[in-house]
Formats: structure tokens, sequence, C-alpha cells
């Protein structure tokens, strides 16, 4: 499961209000009026009645005992499988509460593309679902209101800079000397929008962490992949493969702000050896310098 995955449901699970918050904010037709943030309670996410057995990323009842059931899936990454599974979570979580009224959503932390569909259809089944798009949301919005400012880096930016935006993301952390599973998620949210080197800056100046390191490759190599299929470059022969793992190196190395020599730059453009690039960009995650991610050993 990719640590932004994680992230979210962590975050979730810790600090329901913050998700409650989020959906209020973009979706408040889903949150009865006359419920209270402090009464949304989460859930058993583990869902065994079907098999296989599978686990959600959120659950949550709002609106007191008898109030709907509320599920919230977050992507961060490209999955042509994630509607597939959303339906499948829909499924179990409608069993589990056969008299309450379920309702999903997918939280989009970067554009969904042609997957954003309100209806999704698997056989005779229908499941609508309710797409939050979190680069849609006004981060001036998320930034008004604590429980969610850690979504803001990841949001439409409005008038404001980058550089601005992720200042001001961190400066209200550490105002409201926020968990770091809420730091994480801001960071998460920054570098899927492409705003990874401004919000580190920014939590440096104002000495917060972390770096999200784990998160940081999986996203190079899901950008580089990315790029390789705009570039029709990945066709599964080893050139393809090799294309997109060194765009996912660059993508890295670019984001912790490590610049290659022109030497460098042309051992790894020309390198065709998918276990070496592997090894180059898992040091690229930690290293304090170009050299020691191209070192021999």
């Amino acid at each position: 499961m990719p640590s932004s995955d994680r992230a979210f449901r962590a975050t979730a699970r810790a600090s329901p209000r913050t998700i409650g918050s989020l959906v209020r904010f973009a979706e408040p037709r889903l949150l009865p009026p006359t419920a209270r943030l402090d009464d949304v309670e989460s859930l058993d996410a583990h869902l065994p009645s079907l098999a296989p057995a599978i686990e959600a990323d959120w659950v949550a009842r709002v609106g007191g005992e008898n109030g709907p059931i509320l599920h919230v899936e977050s992507q961060a990454y490209r999955d042509e499988r994630f509607l597939d599974r959303v339906v499948r979570y829909h499924l179990h979580l409608a069993l589990r509460h056969w008299d309450a009224h379920v309702d999903t959503v997918a939280l989009w932390l970067r554009p969904p593309g042609a997957q954003r569909r309100a209806t999704v259809r698997h056989g005779n089944v229908v499941v609508r679902i309710t797409h939050i798009v979190l680069a849609e949301l006004p981060a001036v919005g998320l930034l008004a209101d604590p429980a969610i400012v850690c979504f803001a880096a990841g949001a439409d930016r409005g008038e404001l800079t980058s550089d601005e935006l992720c200042a001001r993301v961190a400066a209200s952390l550490r105002e409201t000397n926020a968990s770091w599973l809420h730091r994480h998620m801001a960071a998460v949210a920054a570098m899927v929008s492409g705003r990874y080197n401004e919000m580190v800056s920014a939590m440096n100046r104002e000495q917060l962490g972390p770096i999200v390191i784990e998160e940081l490759v999986e996203y190079g190599f899901d950008q580089g992949i990315e790029r390789g299929i705009e570039r029709g470059i990945v066709t599964g022969v080893a050139r393809g493969r090799a294309e997109a793992k060194l765009d996912a190196l660059r993508t890295i190395l670019d984001a912790r702000g490590l610049v290659m020599t022109a030497e460098q730059a042309e051992r790894a453009r020309s390198c065709a050896d998918l276990d070496v690039l592997d090894r180059w960009i898992a040091r690229a995650a930690t290293a304090r310098a170009a050299d020691e991610v191209f070192a021999q050993a």
C-alpha cells in the first residue's frame, strides 16, 4: 500500500474531526446539518464479511447513533483498479450496516482524469461515488480551518504563490502545535501537488518535520512512469522501464535539491541496468549529495 494511503488512514483514524471537516467543507450535503463534528465516530474499517477480507481507508458514523455511514477512500497514485476496490468497499459496508445509508467518497490527492465517474457499474450493481479533488478546493478555505490546514498545500493556491501557500501551511501547523500525523499529511499533499521543495523549506523555517522519504521514492516512480506513458515509451521492454526509472531518479533528485554533474547525468542517461537504477533511486531518497547516489559501492 503506498505510504500516502497510510498517511491518510493514520490521520483520519487518529483525528476523525479532520476528515469530517474536510468533507463538510467540500461536500456539506454528505453530513446531516445538525451533525456536530465532535460526534463523528470512527468505525472498524476492517471488512471481513465477504471474501477476500479488505480494509477501507476510513469509515465513520456521523450525526449520532442512527446517523449515516461515511466512507472515504484516498488515492494519490495512478491505479486503474481503484474504483473497482471502492465498489467492493461500499458493498461490504452496505451489508454490515444494512439499516443505514452509506455514502462513499473518493478523495483524490491528484487529479483523477477519466476515473472521475459519479456512478460505477460492476455487473448489475451500480454504486454512486462522490469525488473530492483536492486540487480543485480553494486553499484559502482550507487555511481558514486549523482542522484541515494539512490538506491546503495540495489545493488550488489561487493568487498565492507556492512559497506563500506552503509558508502559511507551515506557520499554521506550528501555531496549532499540529500532530506529527497532520504534518506528515501536509508534506504528502504538497509533494503530490508538486510543491514538495517549497513545503520542506517552509517546514524547516518553522522547525517542523518530517521529510517524507518513503513517499518521495514512490512519488518519483509514479511521476517517471506517467511521463513515460505520455511519451509512449513504457511498452514493457527493458529500455522503456529504464526510461521510466530514470525519470523517477530525476524527480527525486530535483525534489531534494540534489544536482547531478554533467558526467553523472550522462551516466544515468546511458544506464540500462534496472538494478543499478533502482539502487540509485533508493540512495537518492537519503543522500546528502549527488555524489553519494552514484558512488560505486
